[in-house]
């Protein structure tokens, strides 16, 4: 308070007028006195005397403790707080004797905390050197109850009530000892003291009679007083920082809206939002006078200023929301039937039976052909509303014109609030599409014509999902997504290491918050909220140093290949200490990714090699959630089970990625697509898609090594897949090829290509010793290589698929393609015979590139390139769901 009551930017004195409420605390003083009187009515009289006491000491220590500078006058003050509360036992016998507690009763004794607070407070503001004096709102303010509308304020005779106080008042501070230091040196400041410490809630009717202002009658107090005495602004001393853009206990990330308008705040406080109450702002809004919300523990902060909006068309601010906010516990009713068509007063006689049921609607939306009218209220509400409804429409229902009125339970309302949703287009379209891409079904949508507000009914088990999707939509906070990986290999794990290194530079770039929920391999499962946690301590270990305790003040290590982040990942999935391991159930661990109460979206990244797995994609699709693939299975196995997956992904309007199926981090796929979709036609693509084939062949043709040799050499590179032999016998190659082929559209199946292998499967002890188990194939292979130099040639591993007639969209079903993985003699100056060591190698020969073909190459240096691409395709989903990219950071010359 002291800051504010000194002087203005001016150096002038400037009044000040602090409303305050009874004392808090558990219990609050409103309650103990409203307590004491049904105490008295049910006769408790223990009761009485023991909350009678309470009230006592609870004024006693705070007097105490604010005025130990002024022993006098806290003895004055708890002389008049003992007398009041013998006044009030006094009122209590009454009560005792009548058996009730009267209305008039209850607003006269539950006052009292207001007057002993302001008399506390302008004591102690005394104390520190300010004046103040105390002003008993019941001496000025007039008011009435009316049914229909409430509280009214009798604003005349009220401000006559207070003018004559202040001048009154005035005269007898100034003539005071105290008050006489205050008395103005200079003629041009006018006099503007003393400053006022008024009493909320409380008020008198035009009879005379004590009474309140009930429900946030303090706030509506300070806003009466702000109008009353023509106040440059109101500030509302509350326990939060201001208006937040959504239930920060829902969304974490919700913001302090700097400013909001008064159309906006009421809004925002309809839906349940923790501003203040609409009846508070009325007299502000009247008067048009800004109001502050802001913090009592953080007086630091600025809070939130509500203020008269720009009239409509005019600019209002950058952001077209200012907020989100959800109504609980609601029924959605449904009125249909042909009988309703075109006859009129059928609105009329469903809402005033609701008006004769009492029943309060909150939320109203009609179909255009007046089949159907649905609203919401609140669901303690529903089963007396549908009653109603029944009793006011039995002729139509007992004719079958109406159906019978349903009823959806456990609804929530969430609304989109902003003033400047006028001004700009598609602002319901990112609103609805943020909740389809959430999966949240919406039961009726409704907006008002002067479109400050968009409201939709969800499930109430869907709201929470709900209210984070459209936040997040609209740069409010980060877009959640729950995360779930399946398989633990080298790819695996270095998705995981790349999802750690890289949480923090997407969050802040693309305002992604990733929630690792599940990691699955064959055996063991994993399942937490957050288990970047564990995992995070877990890689936070140097290989060199042993395994320290106090995880808080590790670093998580930097891997550089995916060897490190393959050990860490074997070791957290079988040490016993990192705990929420389990055995593998798949449809557990997707039910557990998927169904976060708070998370709005769900990828699941699929880095295993297995065909049980890949089977799962189309369920998971059509269940909600997106899926980035590394898994070739889903679409190179049965043409089946390739048309499920993307029937799933249309019907189900989820994204299905597979860009790394065929050439790790290269966008094989996206070129493909682009090439069909420009309108461009293939003619054939050539390329080197096995990279552990390429590095071998150039041991051999380049470096002289044999074909034993090279095999070890690449093995311990670790470019093989898992299962060595689908590299040699050309079927990993394969599979790619067919992804390929059935991307331009060809039903090709795997036995359709033409393989030659390097080499047949056979047992090995061990790869990393090969003895002579190739012994055949390193002399074939030497005569292979040698005739092929003599020609001016070298061996390239080469995959080929060549359509007739070139194929582009539209004809697809009339080509006809021929597709081959075999070892080539390419000439020394081809683009083949260029591509040396573990390199992809695509040539698009098309009608537009068809005297050089459109080429996309890059090196594998291991899985941590596939993980790059995965996360490539996490970011281009996030994309689709609203994530933007922020841009970088301002450069600064140095």
């Amino acid at each position: 308070i002291k800051p504010i009551c000194s002087k203005d930017a001016n150096g002038k004195h400037q009044r000040v007028a602090v409303v305050v409420s009874a004392m808090g605390g558990k219990p609050k003083v409103t309650d103990l006195l409203l307590d004491l009187v049904h105490a008295a009515a049910a006769d408790r009289v223990d009761e009485i005397e023991l909350k009678t006491n309470s009230i006592l000491e609870k004024h006693k220590i705070c007097v105490s403790d604010v005025l130990a500078k002024s022993p006098s006058v806290a003895e004055s003050i708890l002389c008049i707080i003992e007398k009041d509360l013998k006044d009030i036992r006094d009122l209590l016998r009454a009560v005792q004797l009548m058996k009730m507690a009267h209305e008039q009763i209850l607003e006269l004794v539950s006052g009292y905390g207001e007057v002993w607070s302001a008399n506390i407070m302008a004591a102690l503001m005394r104390q520190e050197g300010l004046p103040f004096i105390f002003l008993n709102a019941r001496d000025v303010l007039l008011v009435s109850e009316h049914e229909s509308i409430g509280t009214k304020v009798h604003w005349e005779e009220s401000e006559a009530k207070l003018n004559q106080f202040i001048a009154d008042s005035q005269s007898q501070f100034f003539n005071s000892e105290f008050g006489a230091q205050f008395l103005p040196t200079d003629p041009n400041d006018p006099i503007h003291l003393p400053h006022l410490m008024i009493t909320g809630y409380i008020a008198t009717t035009l009879t005379g009679i004590a009474t309140t202002l009930k429900r946030d009658g303090s706030d509506f107090s300070a806003s009466i007083f702000g109008k009353l005495l023509k106040a440059n602004a109101i500030t509302i001393w509350t326990d939060v920082s201001g208006v937040y853009s959504a239930d920060p206990r829902r969304v974490p990330d919700a913001q302090i809206i700097p400013e909001v308008s008064y159309t906006e705040a009421i809004e925002l406080a309809y839906f349940g939002a923790k501003v203040i109450h609409p009846k508070t702002m009325s007299p502000a809004i009247d008067a048009k006078i800004p109001i502050f919300i802001r913090n009592t523990f953080e007086p630091e902060h600025e809070g939130t200023r509500i203020y008269l909006a720009p009239p409509k068309g005019q600019q209002g601010r950058e952001r077209a929301v200012c907020g989100f906010t959800t109504v609980d516990d609601i029924s959605l009713l449904n009125l249909e039937g042909t009988g309703m068509i075109g006859v009129p007063g059928i609105a009329h006689r469903l809402f005033g039976a609701l008006k004769t049921a009492n029943i309060s609607v909150m939320f109203i939306a009609q179909a255009s052909s007046e089949h159907s009218i649905c609203f919401a209220t609140k669901s303690s509400n529903a089963l007396k509303a549908r009653d109603s409804i029944r009793e006011a429409f039995f002729y139509e229902l007992k004719q079958g014109m109406v159906s019978d009125i349903s009823v959806i339970e456990r609804c929530s309302i969430i609304a989109a609030v902003g003033e400047s949703m006028s001004n700009m287009p598609g602002v319901s379209g990112l609103f609805f599409t943020a909740l389809g891409g959430a999966s949240i079904n919406v039961l009726s949508i409704s907006q008002g014509c002067d479109e400050r507000n968009i409201s939709a009914v969800v499930y109430s088990a869907d709201a929470t999902r709900a209210l984070r999707a459209v936040h997040s939509a609209f740069w409010l906070s980060s877009m959640d997504i729950s995360i779930g990986l399946i398989g633990t290999g080298r790819v695996g794990s270095a998705v995981i290491q790349t999802l750690l290194e890289q949480c923090d530079i997407l969050n802040k770039r693309f305002g992604l918050n990733m929630q690792i929920r599940g990691i699955a391999n064959s055996r063991t499962m994993m399942l937490s909220d957050d288990l970047a946690v564990t995992m995070k301590d877990q890689l936070s270990q140097s290989p060199e140093s042993p395994r320290s305790t106090g995880s808080n003040k590790l670093k998580l290590v930097r891997r550089n290949n995916s060897y490190a982040a393959l050990s860490d990942m074997q070791a957290l999935m079988t040490d016993p200490a990192s705990g929420y391991k389990e055995p593998t159930d798949l449809n557990k661990f997707f039910e557990f990714v998927k169904t976060s109460s708070t998370t709005p979206h769900t990828i699941i990244i699929d880095a295993s090699t297995s065909y049980d797995v890949a089977e799962l994609h189309p369920s998971w699709l059509l269940h909600g959630a997106h899926v980035v693939t590394a898994n070739k299975r889903a679409l190179s196995n049965s043409l089946s089970l390739y048309n499920m997956v993307y029937s799933a992904m249309r019907s189900s309007n989820r994204m299905y990625m597979s860009e790394v199926t065929i050439g790790a981090s290269l966008p094989i796929r996206t070129t493909l697509n682009d090439i069909l979709c420009s309108g461009d036609a293939v003619h054939s693509i050539v390329g080197i898609m096995s990279v552990s084939s390429g590095m071998v062949l150039t041991d051999m043709c380049d470096h002289g090594l044999s074909f034993t040799q090279s095999l070890m050499k690449t093995y311990k590179q670790g470019l093989f897949e898992d299962d060595a032999f689908l590299d040699l016998e050309g079927l990993e190659a394969a599979h790619k090829l067919l992804i390929l082929a059935r991307e331009l559209g060809v039903a090709m199946r795997i036995e359709d290509i033409d393989v030659e292998p390097l080499a047949s499967r056979r047992p090995i002890a061990s790869w990393h010793d090969l003895k002579d188990e190739f012994a055949a194939e390193d002399a074939s292979m030497r005569e292979r290589v040698l005739l092929a130099a003599s020609r001016n040639c070298t061996l390239r591993y080469v995959q080929r698929i060549t359509c007739n007639p070139a194929a582009e969209l539209g004809n697809q079903r009339s080509v006809a393609a021929k597709a081959s993985v075999r070892l080539e003699e390419v000439p020394l100056d081809s683009h083949q015979a260029l591509v040396k060591g573990a390199v992809y190698h695509f040539a698009f020969h098309t009608e537009r590139y068809a005297q050089n073909p459109l080429i996309v190459q890059g090196p594998l240096s291991d899985a941590a390139n596939t993980a790059s691409g995965i996360v490539g395709d996490i970011l281009r989903i996030a994309r689709s769901l609203g994530a933007k990219d922020k841009g970088p950071e301002a450069l600064y010359h140095p």
